[in-house]
């Protein structure tokens, strides 16, 4: 299926998958991330704070290196009321 301009498509990295060749006058932009608790860390490197601009709380969050998966770590999103 297609998805709209400006869509994200998010899947395991265990599914196959594919694209078309990009032909688009612009670039095209992809982000793989990986989430997992940090002892099966797939590598010890980390994403680096950008340094020219600041970031809000919740981008602080996302940013953060992993931790320890019994400690809590506040929600992303707003408690259901």
């Amino acid at each position: 299926p297609e998805a709209p301009a400006g869509s994200i498509v998010l899947f395991t990295e265990a599914l196959t998958h594919g694209t078309a060749a990009w032909r688009g006058p612009h670039q095209r932009r992809a982000l793989l991330y990986k989430y997992c608790v940090s002892h099966i860390a797939w590598t010890a490197k980390r994403v680096a704070y950008p340094t020219t601009s600041e970031l809000t709380s919740r981008q602080k969050i996302l940013l953060q290196d992993p931790g320890d998966p019994l400690l809590h770590f506040p929600s992303l999103f707003k408690e259901a009321a």
